[in-house]
């Protein structure tokens, strides 16, 4: 009654899980963590995951993956 729409979006949990899809990404979770202790790691991290768009998210996601 109060919903006007729905968007698809794969992976839009990332990092947490979305069972039965895909699970918690714990590497990418401690890299966020580790990033919040100090501006500057803070500042990278943003410029990789938060100020890109879906495509390039996706991307570094993946990249960090295969290390």
């Amino acid at each position: 009654m109060l919903i006007d729409g729905v968007a698809e979006s794969p992976g839009g949990a990332h990092f947490t899980a979305n069972p039965p899809d895909y699970g918690r990404d714990e590497k990418f979770q401690k890299e966020y963590a580790a990033s919040a202790t100090d501006p500057a790691e803070w500042d990278a991290f943003a410029k990789r995951y938060v100020f890109v768009d879906d495509d390039e998210y996706r991307a570094h996601v993946a990249e960090g993956q295969e290390a």
